[in-house]
């Protein structure tokens, strides 16, 4: 019995499936079946149920699962013994918002790079619905995005930093800066993010307590296309102040509050808390460091 044949069979009864833990693991499937068959001929005991829709633990399985966590953490802890404090390695799988993407990460993973010559990562973007899916599937190993811990116990998370919104439209529609009314707000149409997105709960939310109604709606899935039809005078659009800035710097669009408070929205590192590798606390841990959507140097990749 090895430690890679527990890994490979925690991992796959975690995940329910083989596709996934290989996946997880940076190996081939036939790699990672071999070693559970090689875990059960060992015990010779059969751990796995096997269907065509997903693993089950049988009655042996689920009595050794916790076993193999425990035997997985003492590796870990035996590895981080003799590793150097923080010593960050291995290839990690990151699920990125688009606005952490824009923004603050690309400096953050070079400083990593730079520090830590036996790490690499694998970077997708996209909505949060479908990293918190990808995270739970194991698809990916973190993920930095609008995150309520309450909701999603299972989940290791750290709180990074906070990103504050505004109402922007482009001099077109609206020539200068202002406060608007609720009437004004429901003059134009609204650019908004797509239902799979955070965003879309945020707007939503403001938008019911603060009784507006906009006349027409445009929803789309990407903050990048949001901001340019913006831009173009599509409608108006509730964006983040460190993307706004710069465009209204350059006159590229105006900026605009509210009688009513705006979105807060607060972003976190989150991980499986069944995962025990302390590479991704001390990712956490940095990121918090280096997290700041509001930074003085505002993203300027509109102009």
């Amino acid at each position: 019995m090895t430690l890679k044949q527990l890994q490979a069979f925690y991992w796959a009864a975690s995940l329910g499936s083989i596709s996934a833990a290989a996946a997880k693991l940076n190996i081939t499937q036939s790699t990672l079946s071999k070693r559970v068959l090689e875990l059960e001929s060992f015990l010779r005991q059969s751990l796995f149920t096997r269907s065509s829709q997903k693993l089950t633990l049988t009655e042996t399985g689920s009595k050794i699962f916790e076993q193999a966590l425990r035997m997985l953490q003492i590796e870990n802890e035996i590895y981080t013994t003799v590793t150097p404090p923080k010593e960050i390695s291995g290839k990690i799988k990151a699920g990125l918002s688009e606005l952490t993407a824009l923004t603050w990460f690309p400096g953050f993973i070079s400083s990593v790079y730079e520090a830590h010559n036996n790490f690499e990562i694998e970077i997708y973007v996209d909505v949060a619905s479908v990293l918190l899916k990808r995270l739970l599937k194991g698809e990916i190993d973190f993920a930095i995005l609008p995150f309520n811990s309450e909701q999603h116990k299972h989940f290791n998370s750290v709180t990074l930093s906070s990103v504050k919104f505004l109402w922007a439209a482009s001099p077109k529609i609206l020539p200068v800066n202002s406060q608007l009314t609720v009437n004004e707000l429901q003059k134009y149409t609204h650019l908004t993010h797509t239902a799979d997105s955070h965003l879309k709960n945020i707007y939503d939310q403001w938008v019911t307590q603060n009784n507006v109604i906009s006349h027409r709606i445009l929803t789309c899935n990407s903050l990048t296309a949001i901001t340019t039809c913006t831009l173009a005078g599509v409608g108006i659009s509730l964006l983040p102040q460190t993307l706004l800035n710069p465009l209204v710097r350059e006159k590229k669009l105006t900026e605009h509050f509210c009688e009513f408070s705006l979105p807060v929205v607060e972003y976190s590192f989150c991980w499986n808390s069944n995962d025990t590798r302390t590479s991704l606390s001390h990712l956490a841990n940095l990121a918090k460091e280096h997290a700041n959507f509001n930074m003085s140097k505002s993203v300027d990749i509109f102009i």
